[in-house]
């Protein structure tokens, strides 16, 4: 699965952010994620994003290893959060 969405912003180009990538176990390393990643980048771009970011936690190997390996650069950025 994943969802995205699509950022339209007054004063800056759209970008789009990748949300709830996921492969069930027994299918991961199959490639789905990249496909699913290509399609969403895709259909974003033809929604007009010129850029798409995602976060992903600190320890997820997994996942920066996957973004690294598709393209994506990462970024330090300081997240806050309301409770």
């Amino acid at each position: 699965q994943i969802a995205g969405v699509v950022h339209q912003h007054i004063d800056a180009p759209a970008d789009l952010y990748i949300d709830n990538l996921g492969v069930t176990p027994s299918r991961q390393r199959c490639g789905i994620a990249r496909r699913l990643i290509a399609l969403m980048l895709e259909a974003g771009h033809q929604h007009g994003a010129k850029t798409a970011w995602v976060a992903v936690e600190s320890d997820n190997a997994a996942a920066h290893g996957l973004y690294d390996n598709t393209g994506a650069k990462a970024l330090p950025i300081t997240m806050f959060s309301y409770s």
